[in-house]
């Protein structure tokens, strides 16, 4: 059974149930308030029944002879009329079959100007034919009564009509019910044709988004999870064909080298020297891509470890950047700012991985006499405080469409190295809480500016002065 006709059934049964209670309180209350009616229209009757009764028995006529003159009218009306002697025995009877028997009055209850007692299947209203007092010293009593099953029963005559108007209402409350199903159940059977198409390998899937909010919210996440698994998909394609064309090259190389070798195409010692050192390069590149693939996934997947603590920012940047300057033959100039120590809570192994391959980075696209600098500074993010670390190098542009994917695992810039620099940098950068950015100028040049947040401090020791070292 599907969702559409489980829904259908379940809310035509609920209007069903609910059609049922209405109709049953409905006619409870018309059965009330037709009995309500009923009885004042005997009140009603019974008075002029009495007075006429009285006015028979002072011209003389016997109970029988007032009876068998007001039984036509009795029947017109739909009434029975008793005529009763004081001790309640009924002395006449329209209908003739109660006559005889006593009529309890001391067990009616009075209400509108006559007594009511319930007797013989019937309700009669007893009013005294010469007073309205008690009963006392009253020669004769008129008592006009109905039966309880006419009484009671009035409503049963709208039952056909009720029944009817009851059918059509669920009628049309199950063509509602249908309609409501299917709103419903639509989307879910989009949603569930979306994702068997997914698992038939579409990845690139969509869905309508309308129906309830939790519907709207189901279609929205569906979509996103669509647009996730797609671009998933499509980077892991892109990411074998770039790692094969990334080993392709060293691997050709190998090959080509090592069957020179062992054809003896070479046989100087210099030659087989030179053989051994292209082959060794070519296998410490693989080496390295390896490395860093594997290191750049066990980022993506978070199971490379951190160990944040205080470190300053500023000696840290200024020992890589030595570094560099010591091994550069003098081609280009580089410089360092910093306003003193400057700490953020981060990973000093991993920060420092970062600071290399951006320095690297910068070095590789400086022309001969352009400038490479670094700028350590304090400063806030998102009104968050840290440090601002600038790597900064004349010379090169990056135009603003490719600013993100130069970010992305095996995009080069003029082809140098091997792509995954920027992409490892980033997800430290991102793992430690900070953020990367970068700004290109054509005329200036290059900067990369790296921040993370400030370690906590206690009110005392922010108290405390820092110690600033001049801007060298």
């Amino acid at each position: 059974m599907t969702l559409r006709v489980k829904l259908f059934l379940a809310f035509t049964f609920v209007i069903f149930v609910c059609l049922l209670l209405a109709g049953a309180g409905f006619l409870w209350v018309l059965q009330h308030y037709q009995f309500q009616a009923r009885a004042a229209r005997i009140a009603e009757l019974s008075r002029p029944v009495a007075v006429q009764g009285a006015v028979l028995e002072r011209q003389g006529q016997s109970p029988a002879a007032i009876v068998d003159l007001i039984r036509e009218d009795a029947s017109e009306l739909d009434i029975r009329v008793l005529i009763l002697d004081a001790s309640g025995t009924v002395v006449a009877d329209t209908g003739r079959e109660f006559e005889g028997r006593r009529l309890d009055l001391a067990s009616g209850v009075r209400s509108a100007g006559a007594v009511w007692v319930e007797a013989w299947g019937h309700t009669f209203a007893v009013v005294p034919t010469v007073s309205v007092r008690p009963f006392r010293g009253v020669t004769s009593i008129v008592a006009v009564g109905i039966p309880n099953s006419s009484l009671r029963g009035g409503w049963l005559t709208l039952l056909p009509s009720l029944g009817l108007a009851g059918l059509g209402a669920l009628g049309v409350s199950a063509g509602i019910s249908w309609l409501l199903a299917r709103s419903i159940a639509q989307p879910l059977a989009e949603l569930t044709q979306a994702a068997s198409r997914m698992a038939a390998g579409e990845f690139d899937q969509t869905v309508p988004v309308r129906g309830t909010r939790e519907t709207v919210q189901l279609a929205e996440a569906f979509n996103q999870m669509s647009q996730q698994v797609s671009r998933s998909y499509r980077t892991l394609k892109n990411f074998l064909a770039d790692v094969s064309h990334e080993l392709r090259t060293p691997l050709t190389s190998v090959k080509g080298f090592a069957q020179a070798l062992t054809e003896q195409a070479v046989t100087s010692p210099a030659e087989v020297a030179q053989v051994a050192r292209i082959i060794l390069e070519e296998a410490d590149r693989m080496d390295r891509l390896v490395n860093d693939l594997l290191f750049l996934s066990r980022l993506e997947a978070n199971q490379v470890p951190f160990n944040p603590e205080p470190v300053d920012l500023t000696e840290l940047a200024r020992t890589c950047l030595r570094r560099f300057e010591r091994e550069d033959p003098g081609n280009l100039r580089f410089e360092f700012a910093a306003d003193g120590s400057a700490e953020a809570l981060v990973d000093p192994i991993r920060t420092e991985q970062v600071l290399t391959n951006l320095l690297k980075n910068a070095v590789q696209h400086t022309p001969v006499g352009g400038v490479v600098r670094v700028t350590v500074e304090s400063g806030a993010y998102q009104q968050r405080p840290g440090v601002w670390v600038r790597v900064f190098n004349s010379g090169s542009f990056i135009p603003e469409a490719e600013r993100e994917k130069i970010f992305q695992r095996f995009y080069h810039r003029n082809h140098h190295g091997l792509g995954l620099g920027l992409a490892i940098s980033k997800e430290v950068v991102q793992a430690q809480g900070g953020i990367i950015q970068v700004d290109s100028d054509p005329q200036t040049g290059t900067e990369f500016a790296i921040w993370h947040p400030a370690p906590e401090r206690s009110p005392a020791e922010e108290g405390k002065p820092k110690l600033l070292a001049r801007r060298n």
